[in-house]
């Protein structure tokens, strides 16, 4: 039989119930998909049959049908999708839940907008729904389905009632929606009145079937706004709406206070007053008392007779005076601990106070360290005999002890090195006596004299000691070994110091009167000494030279080329410099200048001649037969022009009279030129 089978609808089975209408979708997790084929038996393909037992793989939360797209936004089953009937096996009715026959584009069912999923669209039966198509799976053709499951719909009515000072009771229905699968517990937050933002969401043990939840654990006389949520297996569902609750207010608590928390062992007070954190309908009595910290004794101190303080009903401050006095001795000892306690009465219920800690200070000195320091804080490379004597000095910072305290002194190295700058030094013990503060010792200091311009260098002393006094400065003190050598002095060395013109060449070499403990770098550069000027010369691309630590001469090659050209102006000067710097920081003698100089090979330019062409014009003659053209020729270039004023003056012929007078006029000689012309008229 071929053609769509009216009698035989296509239907979708799910276990569970309808999903509630308007939900948003969230937390969409696909939980079933598969492919529908038509049935076969034994006369081949079925038209109108088909169905699938559910074993396919997770895949969208879309099904195609005869071309057309449909999504299932939310399909809420307890125990998941199982079985697709195509037919009436089940025992369904025919229904067209589309209301028109698929569209060959592709359509989505959206729940809230269409209304497929309300209770008229299916029929339920077995704890099943049943969905039906108005068509029917032809022979030959196959068509997918996938079942997506959500998160819960938002709790509902949820209410806040205050318990007590620290507890308020949340009360709640179930969401509409349960979304894909069962309730698995519920979640609250909540924020403080004034508090911008939520705190982070708790979840309530073993509250799947629960309808409400006690909070605990807040805070007394304030406000609280609490949310809710329910998850499943997919997620967190949507939050509930606000509810609001303010805590009552719970029992005024007692503070005590002290206007001083130390006073001094000679005569020093300390006055106890009580305070509560808001006002009470009753009368609050605070008895106080005072007890020692071992190792201090009742002894060290005196309660004063009174020991009561009253805060009045409604009032929030004491009255009456309790006050706490240290008794003075001679002893040196540490400072001591005086816990300062309360127990409070009142009819309308009251918190007892925390106790309080007075400190009583000793006013004896109690020494804590031992303070070295040394002298002379230098010593000469070159030092000999007493001059090499360093004494250290041990001192506490307090009184005396009763027990002598044995300091054991180190020198070792800081800047200087031991068998380098110094000869090593054997640590010493200065003791300082009982009754005594402070003692002293000696060492001796040996620099290792040289020839070597170094840095200055420190020594280190320390010192320890088995007592429980710190010694100060922990880093210890610095003897200075200073160093008595002269900075090596570099010198710049022209090999040869004159050169030709015509290409001539000198090397720039460096050398140290000594040697140095660093590596030392030399910038050579030149400049001409006028008239010399830059174009005389080539420096070296190369322009440092190096001095090892160690050595005296340098290393790496800097020249200086003469450049050859025709222009006479004697024998030039070139003045050759050096920057040296070296490693370290050292010091140096830095290099004075040297002076290269360039031999001349042209002459030196002295006279100008001066000649003219055409010499003779004749008395009737016109135009160009007028022109003279003056020459002024140098006997040698010159590095600028040359500038020579023409005059055209009488001779025999008087002008005004023989000739039309001429102008003066200049002949210019071009720099690096040896001639120039001009031209001028001469009018018979």
């Amino acid at each position: 039989m071929k053609g769509i089978l009216r009698s035989a609808p296509v239907a979708l089975l799910f276990l569970g119930g309808v999903v509630g209408v308007g939900e948003a979708a969230h937390a969409q997790t696909v939980i079933w998909s598969a492919t529908l084929e038509a049935e076969e038996n034994d006369d081949g393909p079925q038209e109108g049959y088909g169905r699938n037992e559910g074993y396919g793989s997770l895949s969208s939360n879309s099904f195609t049908y005869k071309g057309s797209s449909f999504s299932i936004v939310k399909i809420e089953s307890s125990n998941g999708f199982t079985r697709m009937d195509f037919g009436g096996s089940e025992g369904h009715v025919e229904r067209d839940i589309f209301g028109r026959s698929p569209s060959p584009n592709p359509v989505t069912l959206n729940i809230g907008s269409d209304s497929w999923m309300s209770s008229s669209s299916g029929t339920n039966f077995g704890g099943a729904l049943i969905l039906i198509f108005s068509e029917v799976i032809e022979a030959g053709n196959t068509y997918a389905v996938s079942i997506t499951t959500t998160a819960p719909g938002a709790p509902q009515s949820l209410t806040a009632t205050t318990v007590s000072s620290t507890e308020v009771k949340l009360s709640w229905s179930a969401p509409s929606s349960i979304g894909g699968s069962s309730i698995s517990g519920y979640k609250y937050r909540y924020k403080q009145s004034g508090a911008s933002a939520f705190s982070d969401w708790t979840a309530i043990a073993n509250s799947a079937s629960l309808t409400e939840h006690t909070v605990g654990g807040l805070e007394d006389n304030t406000g609280y706004t609490f949310q809710m949520l329910a998850a499943n297996s997919s997620g967190d569902g949507l939050h509930s709406g606000e509810a609001t609750a303010t805590t009552d207010r719970g029992t005024p608590t007692v503070t005590l206070v002290l206007d001083r928390d130390r006073i001094s062992e000679d005569g020093g007070k300390s006055t106890v007053t009580a305070t509560l954190d808001y006002a009470s309908t009753a009368q609050t009595m605070v008895t106080v008392s005072a007890s020692a910290v071992s190792p201090a004794m009742s002894s060290h101190f005196a309660l004063s007779t009174n020991k009561v303080l009253t805060i009045a009903a409604e009032a929030t401050s004491s009255t009456g005076t309790v006050t706490i006095e240290a008794v003075n001795n001679a002893i040196d000892d540490d400072d001591r601990q005086v816990t300062v306690s309360g127990a409070a009465t009142n009819t309308a219920g009251i918190t007892q106070p925390s106790s309080r800690t007075l400190t009583i200070f000793d006013d004896e000195s109690v020494s804590t360290k031992v303070t070295l320091s040394v002298s002379p804080t230098r010593v000469e490379e070159g030092a000999t005999g007493a001059d090499q004597t360093v004494t250290v000095t041990a001192e506490l910072d307090g009184d005396p002890l009763l027990q002598a305290t044995e300091v054991t002194v180190s020198v070792s190295d800081d800047t200087a090195i031991a068998g380098t700058h110094y000869s090593a030094v054997d640590s010493f013990t200065v003791t300082i006596e009982a009754g005594q503060t402070s003692d002293s010792g000696t060492f001796t200091l040996a620099p290792i004299d040289d020839n070597l311009d170094r840095p200055d260098g420190t020594v280190s002393v320390t010192g320890t000691t088995t007592s429980d006094l710190s010694i100060a400065p922990e880093s210890g003190v610095s003897v200075k070994i200073l160093d008595d050598d002269d900075p090596p002095a570099v010198t710049l060395v022209l090999d040869p110091d004159t050169i030709d013109e015509d290409g001539g060449k000198s090397t720039v070499t460096a050398t140290l009167d000594k040697a140095s403990v660093n590596d030392i770098e030399i910038t050579v550069s030149a400049s001409p000494v006028a008239p010399a000027v830059a174009d005389d010369f080539t420096l070296s691309t190369n322009k440092v030279l190096s001095i090892e630590a160690g050595d005296t001469t340098s290393s790496g090659t800097v020249t200086i080329t003469a450049n050859n050209n025709d222009v006479g102006r004697g024998n030039q000067r070139v003045t050759v410099s050096g920057a040296a710097v070296s490693d370290n920081d050292g010091d140096l003698t830095p290099p004075g200048d040297v002076t290269l100089t360039i031999t001349e090979d042209d002459a030196v330019a002295t006279t100008v001649t001066l000649t003219v062409s055409p010499s003779t014009v004749a008395e009737d003659a016109t135009g160009s037969d007028r022109t003279v053209t003056v020459t002024a020729e140098l006997d040698g270039a010159r590095d600028e022009a040359t500038p020579v004023a023409v005059s055209v003056t009488g001779g025999t012929a008087v002008a005004g009279t023989d000739y039309a007078a001429v102008d003066d006029f200049t002949v210019t000689i071009a720099a690096r030129q040896t001639s120039g012309t001009a031209t001028f008229t001469l009018a018979p």
